[in-house]
């Protein structure tokens, strides 16, 4: 979410009002029906339920059959989620101003040096010449 990428669909799934009553267990329960029989309703483990339409079979199921996973206040998850976007995006723009700003102030400072890439490069090829085993020491009578 970090980087914007579907951060509102984390959003609408932390906005669930609907068939967020989740079975922990398989289970059967006998509801009444309307023409005054009984009903055999199975639930098996990982189905969810609506709390409004399957609101005479939550109430029949034992306690602790159902986990609740719905949002308490939606408006608290839309809340949430622009306050964190916008902080993170102020942070993802201030570390890319930093990035800026420190390679312009690399490349003042190497404007600066009186020794330049170029110069530099010349010396490492003459020094190869001179030392070509990579020794790092040279003979005094080649410094000149």
């Amino acid at each position: 979410m970090l980087t914007g990428e579907d951060w509102n669909d984390a959003m609408h799934g932390a906005m669930v009002k609907e068939d967020c009553y989740l079975v922990q267990a398989d289970i059967s329960v006998t509801l009444p029906g309307s023409n005054g029989t009984l009903q055999q309703v199975d639930l098996k483990r990982g189905q969810y339920l609506d709390p409004v339409d399957d609101h005479a079979l939550i109430d029949e199921l034992p306690q602790g059959a159902l986990k609740d996973e719905c949002t308490i206040n939606s408006m608290l998850a839309v809340l949430y989620f622009c306050i964190y976007m916008l902080v993170c995006t102020y942070i993802m723009i201030q570390l890319v101003i930093g990035i800026v700003l420190e390679n312009v102030q690399t490349a003042t400072f190497m404007e600066g040096i009186s020794v330049g890439q170029d110069q530099i490069l010349d010396f490492v090829s003459a020094w190869k010449e001179f030392d070509p085993f990579g020794t790092s020491y040279i003979s005094v009578k080649q410094l000149t």
